[in-house]
């Protein structure tokens, strides 16, 4: 075949491209924002096994797209993860029909467990609180707090 440069780049595969080319979509940014709504902003497997995370998130193909590129905006096959547990996804360690069946019947906040391994469950949530107003109350709070203490 003949001298092969060593610092010539290696050739990607097909799939591959054609997985960065749909990631840099405008219809993929939309949906990706929709589907971090539906799930609260929250990584979906954590809040299954009791821990509620919030950042690093990241939406997750269960079915690559390199397999069937034709669910890539599809809901059903789509599911936010943190980063570390999305890693897990990818390398196989956390099993697709586990993130399918999340996906079909996400955890509801009354059978989540309190992130201390207390017995007391959180109350459902009936309607969706966007996690950053959650954080502004929150900081605002803690500021009104310190003024207080400043105060006196």
């Amino acid at each position: 075949m003949g001298y092969a440069c060593p610092k010539r780049p290696k050739r990607r595969k097909q799939g591959a491209r054609e997985a960065e080319r749909f990631r840099n979509t405008y219809a993929w940014r939309k949906k990706r924002e929709a589907i971090r709504a539906r799930d609260h902003y929250l990584c979906v497997y954590s809040l299954a096994h009791g821990q509620i995370v919030y950042e690093d998130l990241e939406v997750h193909h269960i079915i690559p797209l390199e397999e069937r590129p034709d669910l890539g905006l599809e809901d059903s096959n789509l599911i936010t993860l943190s980063s570390a547990v999305h890693e897990k996804a990818e390398s196989g360690e956390i099993d697709r029909a586990e993130l399918l069946e999340l996906v079909k019947h996400p955890p509801r906040g009354s059978e989540v467990k309190n992130g201390e391994g207390s017995d007391t469950t959180r109350p459902p949530t009936h309607t969706p609180i966007p996690l950053n107003g959650v954080y502004r109350e929150r900081r605002r709070q803690a500021w009104a707090e310190g003024l207080q203490n400043q105060q006196m």
